[in-house]
């Protein structure tokens, strides 16, 4: 299942609809990970979002993601590059 952290990454990276539901994060997330790799996919976007991509004070320069992340490369100045 798709908690809090995992939508709010996922939303912010682009991968799920902001007004989506976490069955359809969930059912997109199982569509774009390979089977055998969606368990360690889920922890390690649940790891980013408690330590990286917080809620309310998402650490945009430090995150590995940032150049490929829309909401980071907006956060950064960097969404024209």
């Amino acid at each position: 299942p798709v908690d809090t952290h995992v939508f709010r990454v996922g939303t912010r990276l682009g991968l799920f609809r902001p007004k989506g539901s976490l069955e359809e994060a969930h059912d997109e997330l199982l569509r774009l990970a390979d089977p055998g790799d969606a368990y360690e996919v889920h922890v390690a976007l649940i790891r980013h979002g408690r330590r990286t991509c917080g809620a309310r004070s998402p650490d945009c320069p430090a995150c590995p993601l940032r150049r490929m992340c829309p909401y980071g490369r907006e956060a950064l100045g960097l969404a024209d590059r």
